[in-house]
């Protein structure tokens, strides 16, 4: 009797079924690990943005005191100032508008739509609604992941960052901060 040396034709294709499922199993693992790189890095650029602006608030106390980093908004903060603080001196006033612009394009720069919100949380009728270096403030930062599927028709609004529920696919990243 001969022995037969070697595969046969069917047990060479079940290993090559086997070693393909295998390497289809790695390329969507490898797909998975860079979408939720791509996650991890916005979602740590939304984190420096927010200490950013912070730091610049805790630079220019006087401005924080005087509320010209309350309600900072993208819009608003979106225009360039028509002077440089770099060069020359400027009041605390003028530092902040420096400061939302600058965050602001820095923002729209780094983060795909994305858009930045300064708030005071001192909303005490009591001491004439005053917003200062001891009060509280929340930066919002909210951005649209570049690979969902949604229609880009810009993000509506900060509170979507509190519906867990929204329909809108973006991304929020807060931080709350005594200056």
């Amino acid at each position: 009797m001969t022995r037969q040396r070697g595969f046969t034709l069917l047990e060479a294709l079940i290993a090559l079924v086997v070693v393909s499922i295998g390497l289809l199993g790695l390329l969507g693992l490898q797909a998975v690990s860079l979408s939720n790189t791509h996650v991890s890095a916005t979602r740590t650029t939304a984190n420096d943005a927010a200490k950013d602006i912070a730091e610049r608030m805790r630079s220019n106390l006087a401005g924080v005191d005087a509320n010209h980093y309350a309600d900072i908004d993208h819009p608003s903060a979106g225009k360039a100032p028509g002077f440089d603080c770099v060069d020359s001196s400027c009041s605390a006033q003028q530092m902040a508008t420096v400061d939302a612009y600058a965050w602001d394009q820095s923002i729209g720069a780094q983060l795909p739509n994305g858009r930045g919100r300064v708030d005071c949380l001192d909303n005490d009728p009591a001491d004439g609604d005053a917003c200062s270096r001891k009060s509280p403030h929340r930066v919002t930062v909210i951005w649209r992941e570049r690979d969902r599927q949604v229609e880009r028709q810009g993000i509506e609004d900060f509170d979507a960052c509190d519906d867990e529920d929204d329909e809108i696919d973006q991304r929020c990243f807060q931080l709350e901060f005594v200056p």
